[in-house]
């Protein structure tokens, strides 16, 4: 059994791989459907991240964003919230193996309904999820499976390794 520090610290780096997952998962599922339906999927996560990255940059420092520091703030949340995310999926492993289950997909589960679903619309980011398409959700559900699959496998990988 890893030490729980080590667990946190290989969950917090296949946060970071799992998000490049994510994002990999979303340009596959974008470009079929521009293939299928002649438009991108529907993904509302982008637009709440960025609006997250806004209301950040100007709480902390008083100014918008140019679209260059927009793309930079973006990234900025996207992959913290990653590295938390994975950090408490290192922890959680660790200290609650049955937590670790299904390779991560639960926990990507538990994070999309607790961030997309619950989240982000009570903190005003995006509309209540009843504004969002059946699709939208499975898409999303689907993104989050994909990041949590990714951050277990990259958890272990990394325990292995150290």
């Amino acid at each position: 059994m890893a030490s729980i520090w080590k667990s946190v610290a290989a969950g917090a780096i296949g946060g970071v791989a799992a998000v490049a997952a994510m994002n990999a998962y979303q340009a596959v599922v974008n470009a079929v459907s521009k293939k299928v339906s002649c438009g991108p999927a529907l993904n509302l996560d982008d637009a709440a991240t960025l609006d997250i990255a806004k209301a950040i940059a100007e709480a902390m420092c008083g100014f918008e964003l140019s679209e260059a520091q927009e793309r930079c703030a973006f990234l900025t949340v996207q992959y913290s919230v990653g590295v938390a995310l994975g950090a408490i999926y290192g922890f959680l492993a660790e200290r609650f193996p049955a937590t670790a289950k299904g390779a991560g997909t639960g926990f990507g589960a538990a994070a999309w309904l607790l961030g997309d679903e619950i989240a982000v619309p009570l903190l005003g980011f995006t509309n209540s999820p009843e504004y969002r398409s059946l699709s939208g959700h499975a898409n999303a559900l689907a993104g989050h499976v994909v990041f949590g699959a990714a951050t277990d496998a990259a958890r272990k990988l990394l325990l292995r390794a150290i």
